[in-house]
């Protein structure tokens, strides 16, 4: 039986999972967010039912309150000032900055000479702002990235 995948969009900011059932007068949607670890089941019967309006409206209701709690969660377990143990002791040696607002993202990054790492690696980043995306790779405390200006 085939489900229903719903990819990002203006709309949908993750992609959603569901599956419609019927039965002469039921109707039956189940409605799975695995980035936001919740799903919403909707049961409805009678002449008109429709379970997928309701469990789409609970979804867009719920979504927002999910996403504001997992960004709450994201920036007291991850933004900061992180620093290296370095041997040699300067300002900003050995430190990595990471903030979080819509994305996570570390906006700072310099190696235990005080040199910045972003540099390095594309000359741009000396005349220009960089940082590197964070994403998860759906382990606690593990993450992707990539560097961007």
């Amino acid at each position: 039986m085939p489900w229903e995948i719903s990819l990002p969009s203006d709309l949908v900011a993750h992609p959603l999972y569901s599956k419609a059932g019927m039965h002469p007068g039921h109707t039956s949607y189940i409605l799975i967010s695995p980035d936001l670890s919740f799903a919403v089941i909707a049961l409805a019967c009678g002449p008109s039912s429709d379970a997928g309006s309701l469990a789409t409206e609970t979804e867009r209701l719920l979504t927002p309150l999910f996403q504001k709690r997992l960004g709450e969660a994201t920036i007291k377990d991850y933004a900061g000032i992180y620093k290296q143990n370095c041997s040699k002791k300067c300002d900003g040696c050995g430190e990595m900055v990471i903030e979080v607002d819509a994305e996570m993202k570390i906006t700072r990054l310099c190696d235990c000479d005080g040199d910045d790492v972003f540099s390095k690696f594309d000359k741009k980043c000396q005349k220009e702002e960089c940082f590197a995306k964070l994403w998860s790779t759906g382990r606690e405390g593990e993450f992707r990235y990539g560097a961007c200006h």
